[in-house]
């Protein structure tokens, strides 16, 4: 008896020490990144899964209306459009608008979509600033943010399909004497609006490239399905060098990369329209995939 008493001691306290690990590690990322009340950890990702590969320019995939300088690339779990090269100064601003799409078929912990824009994730050590839309378990979309590769955070508040969205994110943002990483999105069919800052010297990103992206998230064990999000338009689709004297301008400004999104098969899952001449551009859902395994 008293071994047994023994044992269940030692069990609790392992137990109690597990939970004082849990809750230092959230408390330092809290601290290092600004967890605002309301927003709760996830366990699902929305980083590049596997990199990107380049597609001949030959291929069936290329979008109708590509412009001549495009680039085309194929990702498991991306598609969309990003600019950049791997070189030179980089980006320090993006910005994009969508309507959260309506969905047909399932929606659960393995059939899910996001929308959002960020800079990096590609090149270098990959470390990505990014905000948008995030379709979850619930059947509605939710608001996030990600430092990639920690954890995103993701909104309690929820939205149903159809709204408006704008977000922008920024690297080197100057406020109150100190640059500082800014996420701001905006539900224009409420006003609802989410900004948060958080400072350079806590987060910087790989700033090789700007990207506008649907994305199947990603779990412990792999990749979801892509839900039926059938298209998503992009508009407003702006971005800005890293240089003082950088504006604002359209993806058809810099080198860009059209992403068509395929599962380990090669089916293709989602891919965009094609970039048209005022930087807009459509996203359309192909397939679910056959390789999900949250």
């Amino acid at each position: 008896m008293h071994k047994s008493l023994h044992g269940i001691g030692s069990i609790f306290l392992m137990l109690v020490a597990l939970c004082v690990f849990l809750f230092a590690t959230t408390a330092s990322f809290a601290r290092n990144v600004g967890v605002p009340t309301g927003f709760v950890y996830d366990p699902h990702s929305f980083g590049l899964h596997g990199g990107v590969h380049a597609l001949p320019r030959t291929s069936d995939l290329l979008p109708a209306n590509t412009l001549p300088h495009t680039n085309v690339v194929s990702s498991s779990n991306w598609a969309g459009f990003y600019a950049g090269t791997g070189s030179g100064s980089g980006f320090k601003q993006v910005m994009g608008n969508w309507y959260t799409p309506c969905t047909s078929g399932r929606v659960d912990r393995n059939h899910l979509d996001a929308q959002w824009v960020g800079i990096g994730g590609i090149y270098g050590s990959q470390r990505l600033l990014q905000v948008g839309t995030a379709l979850l378990t619930d059947g509605r979309f939710h608001l996030f943010y990600e430092l990639f590769p920690n954890p995103p955070i993701i909104s309690n508040q929820s939205f149903s399909c159809a709204n408006a969205f704008t977000a922008e994110v920024d690297y080197n943002f100057y406020s109150k004497g100190i640059n500082k990483n800014h996420i701001s999105i905006k539900n224009l069919s409420t006003g609802f609006t989410l900004e948060r800052t958080i400072a350079d010297s806590k987060f910087q990103p790989d700033m090789q490239s700007a990207e506008w992206i649907d994305e199947r998230p990603s779990c412990s064990n792999g990749l979801t399905d892509l839900a039926n999000f059938h298209y998503v338009g992009w508009t407003n689709t702006l971005a800005r060098g890293n240089t003082n004297s950088a504006n604002l301008a359209g993806i058809r400004s810099f080198v860009n990369n059209a992403i068509v999104m395929q599962d380990k098969n090669q089916h293709v899952l989602a891919k965009p329209d094609g970039l048209n001449v005022n930087n807009t551009f459509k996203d359309r859902w192909y397939s679910a995939g056959s390789d999900g395994s949250c």
